[in-house]
């Protein structure tokens, strides 16, 4: 038996077939590459490599070391190149980027580190929120009902885990209500998007996503009782329940948010300020408190008693006197005017850019107030009161006495030369029952209405004055952070240079610095 038949082909015929195969490296190159490619746009559709996409890879990586088999002599051409060096000198440098990013966040991830790096810190949560976190003493579990498809879901997640990140104490879960509608009705959820958070044998629900709401769901659970702020009623002010515009509704919502209950008062009824109120709330009467209703308001202050006082320009609430008497405070009867500080030039709508320091307005964004009158202490406090400013204007402002001018100018012998102080905080330390007595007295109270409530900061300056006055500082101005906007507004003549530079001029530039380095190189 000749040699072929023992062993086979000979290996003149496998040489044979290894030459006639060579004809056809450059198909075999060509479904290599056609096999990886089709790999790789596998996984970037489907988010993974299916079982389909490994036979691919590895179809066209095994195709492509046998094309390396077949020309030896092109492959070894290729890798002397220059340009092969140069590219395989990028490849090198661009993996070992790409292996160091990967370094850098599989060590974030387990030191579990994270850095806000939006200008208005829209992922971050603030330092009263933190120290509320510290503060827990019990455990506060936190279940989502949002669908998957939810656009809020992701953002909501990474504030949820900000919060983790403070405290062992919350721990959260998302559910889809309409994957698991037996839980949701268990609860009591009727719509996507509801929080609901529990402490022992508290529960409360949630409308919203922002770190004002989660904070205060987080405080209806884990707070013993909520406190009780009263709403003086009867003097024609706006309604906590009234939507239109000049209504004070989004106050209402606002208290409730935060954790308070919000009750009415009418003090010719009642005759006495309710020995649970937390704080008292008048703003903008349009007639002046009753002989009955005065003394009630006095005596509660005496007993360690919050007040927050809003009068615009020309109203009287009744309680000037003593203001007065016991602190030397006054409303003045004139009008706000702030030519270099004020929305849309118009300067009977001073805006306030600083603020001398409080806990009220730390921190506190831009404020403004629409028709405003300042406030003036005329004598001394005496040694158990501290007043102090909270909201003063720019030193360009004035406040107009003449109020039937059609052209207010600053008169130095009957005007009053700013800066204006529009608000002021006064606390007496030495009331004899119930503690220090506090008040927030504010020379305007359109701010606060519903159509400037969500403007800037207005809603933030009340609800972090009523916190302050009743002492719950450990919560003021938890607000909401929107994404911060950078608009870009262009004039009609600016646009169409702008187009044809970006459309037109640099698709033709880098098309012709391509053609003339060809253009060299041939």
């Amino acid at each position: 038996m000749d040699e072929r038949n023992e062993r086979g082909t000979s290996p003149d015929q496998l040489k044979e077939y290894w030459e006639k195969l060579k004809v056809y490296s450059s198909y075999v190159i060509l479904l290599g590459l056609v096999g990886v490619m089709a790999a790789l746009v596998s996984f970037a559709w489907l988010g993974e490599l299916n079982i389909i996409g490994q036979v691919l890879l590895i179809l066209g990586l095994a195709l492509g070391v046998l094309y390396i088999a077949l020309e030896p002599q092109i492959a070894r051409r290729a890798i002397a190149a220059r340009q092969t060096r140069y590219g395989l000198n990028a490849l090198i440098m661009s993996l070992a980027f790409i292996g160091i990013v990967i370094l850098i966040n599989l060590a974030l991830y387990k030191y579990n580190a994270r850095h806000d790096f939006t200008s208005s810190g829209e992922y971050s949560i603030s330092q009263q929120t933190i120290k509320i976190l510290a503060n827990l003493d019990r455990d506060v579990r936190v279940i989502v009902f949002m669908s998957q498809n939810d656009g809020r879901r992701d953002k909501l997640e990474s504030l949820l885990e900000e919060y983790t990140r403070h405290t062992n104490r919350l721990r959260y879960e998302f559910v889809d209500p309409d994957s698991r509608p037996a839980l949701a009705r268990q609860y009591g959820v009727t719509s996507t998007g509801t929080l609901v958070f529990e402490a022992g044998e508290k529960r409360q629900q949630v409308q919203g996503t922002s770190e004002q709401d989660i904070t205060s769901g987080i405080l209806k659970v884990t707070r013993a009782e909520a406190k009780r702020v009263y709403y003086l009623v009867g003097h024609k002010e706006p309604g906590l329940e009234d939507s239109a515009q000049t209504g004070y509704s989004k106050v209402g919502n606002a208290l409730r948010s935060n954790n308070y209950q919000v009750a009415e008062l009418n003090l010719v009824i009642s005759g006495t300020v309710p020995a649970d109120a937390a704080a008292l709330i008048l703003a903008a009467p349009r007639t002046p408190l009753g002989e009955r209703e005065v003394p009630a308001v006095w005596s509660y202050l005496r007993n360690g008693g919050k007040l927050f006082l809003l009068l615009d320009p020309l109203q009287t609430c009744g309680l000037e006197d003593g203001l007065r008497d016991e602190y030397g405070i006054v409303f003045q009867e004139d009008l706000a005017y702030d030519p270099v500080n004020s929305i849309q030039g118009e300067p009977l709508m001073p805006v306030l850019v600083s603020y001398p320091w409080s806990q009220i307005t730390k921190d506190l964004g831009l404020t403004f107030f629409p028709l405003a009158r300042s406030i003036t202490q005329t004598t001394p406090s005496p040694a158990s009161v501290t007043v102090q400013k909270l909201l003063q204007t720019s030193t360009q402002s004035w406040g107009e006495t003449d109020l039937n001018t059609p052209n207010p100018r600053f008169d130095p012998e009957q005007d009053i030369r700013g800066p204006l102080t529009l608000g002021l905080t006064v606390e007496k330390e030495s009331a004899p029952t119930g503690g220090p007595s506090r008040l927030v007295l504010i020379g305007n109270a359109s701010f606060a209405s519903n159509v400037a409530f969500d403007q800037q900061s207005n809603g933030e300056l009340f609800i972090n004055c009523v916190n302050w006055l009743t002492e719950e500082e450990d919560v003021i101005a938890i607000s909401t952070r929107p994404p911060a906007q950078h608009p870009l507004n262009l004039m009609p003549n600016q646009v169409p240079p702008i187009m044809f530079s970006s459309v037109c001029l640099l698709p033709l530039l880098v098309l012709g610095v391509g053609v003339l380095v060809w253009w060299r190189r041939r």
